[in-house]
């Protein structure tokens, strides 16, 4: 008996399909994604319009972002210290292009 599959079924649309319809996810236990690629592209779609038309999507998007940065720094001393280190070596580099520039 051979283990892999020839059909499966969308959870999406309930319809029996050929796994060449469903995009490859090797955290599956067959080794395909749940839904179809024609409904997970509409899914897709539709997040995207989503995101597009309400202009607090970036905002909360950026909040939530902000929020996981200042939890690890406050938490991790070596994140906060490569942090550091790097905003150092960034404001070093600002500094000498601003001076090229005016002088």
């Amino acid at each position: 008996m051979s283990s892999k599959i020839d059909f499966k079924i969308c959870t999406k649309c309930n319809e029996e399909k050929d796994v060449s319809e469903f995009y490859k996810r090797t955290a599956s236990s067959d080794g395909y994604c749940y839904p179809c690629k024609k409904c997970d592209n509409k899914r897709r779609l539709n997040l995207a319009k989503v995101q597009l038309r309400d202009p607090k999507y970036k905002k909360l998007r950026y909040k939530e972002r902000s929020k996981r940065y200042s939890i690890r720094y406050k938490t991790d001393s070596d994140f906060r210290e490569k942090t550091l280190a790097y905003n150092r070596q960034q404001y070093k580099k600002r500094k000498e292009n601003n001076e090229k520039l005016y002088i």
